[in-house]
């Protein structure tokens, strides 16, 4: 995979994800409330079929510890002859220690002796955006971790899916405000501080983050109109509308990462 075909698929997915939580709510629910993309596993499950393939795998929830191994192991071949360098290695894979951690979807290649295609997290929300920055840090230092190794290439992306929910409001004269991505990019700005900071230790990082705009979704205020005994009618709302768009940021050493459109 490319890195535009990862950010199509990945937009695709966590639009199907929206999808499938309207569908949850149901007719009569979904009148009244809007959906909501809780818990973050219905994300996972969307995304990670979007990038089904028959070429590769697509494994969610996968061991982090177990990539790491799998890593060191591929590494070990290329110095089975060259002990001092091993150790080195060896040695230096020491701060990898990633317990239980976890990551949400790895796509690997089926015979599994290849780097990574792709690595992702999927967030809940921009309300956290230190959620973010750590997922941003945990899949470069996967990315670190497979350079140590001599396997970093430019066919291996990393990948951290947000989205932004705001419903609209009501004015204090009655009117609709119709929510903007304000803190959508906001923190955007703090994610551009974090990966020009990170870049700097390592001149092979490429990245690029913005909002999924075709794979956003709004909708206005719903309502009926209440007629009344005298004849009268009103405008009765029933929910308030809302503007989803989801987020991206893309990472990689391969050069079509900075030219995707988001």
């Amino acid at each position: 995979m490319k890195a535009q075909d990862i950010v199509d698929r990945i937009g695709s997915g966590v639009a199907k994800a929206l999808a499938t939580k309207s569908l949850f709510l149901g007719l009569e629910g979904g009148t009244y409330d809007n959906p909501e993309l809780k818990p973050e596993y219905v994300t996972t499950v969307k995304v990670g079929e979007a990038l089904i393939d028959a070429s590769h795998v697509v494994r969610l929830e996968a061991s982090m510890r177990r990539l790491r191994d799998a890593t060191l192991a591929h590494a070990r071949m290329k110095l089975i002859n060259k002990k001092d360098e091993l150790a080195k290695l060896e040695a230096a894979f020491q701060p990898f220690n990633f317990g239980k951690k976890r990551l949400d979807v790895l796509v690997l290649s089926p015979n599994g002796f290849e780097p990574p295609i792709l690595m992702a997290e999927a967030k809940l929300g921009v309300g956290n955006i230190a959620g973010v920055l750590r997922d941003i840090e945990r899949v470069v230092t996967l990315f670190q971790m497979l350079d140590l190794a001599g396997l970093r290439s430019d066919t291996t992306y990393g990948a951290i899916v947000f989205h932004f929910m705001h419903e609209d409001t009501v004015d204090d004269s009655g009117g609709i405000v119709r929510a903007t991505t304000a803190g959508a990019n906001l923190l955007l700005d703090g994610v551009a501080n974090q990966l020009a900071f990170l870049a700097q230790a390592r001149p092979w990082l490429n990245a690029k983050a913005g909002l999924l705009t075709t794979a956003g979704h709004s909708t206005t205020t719903s309502g009926h109109l209440e007629v009344y005994d005298d004849g009268s009618v009103n405008g009765e709302f029933e929910k308030h509308g809302y503007t989803f768009v989801p987020g991206l940021i893309l990472l990689g050493s391969a050069p079509d990462v900075k030219t995707v459109r988001f």
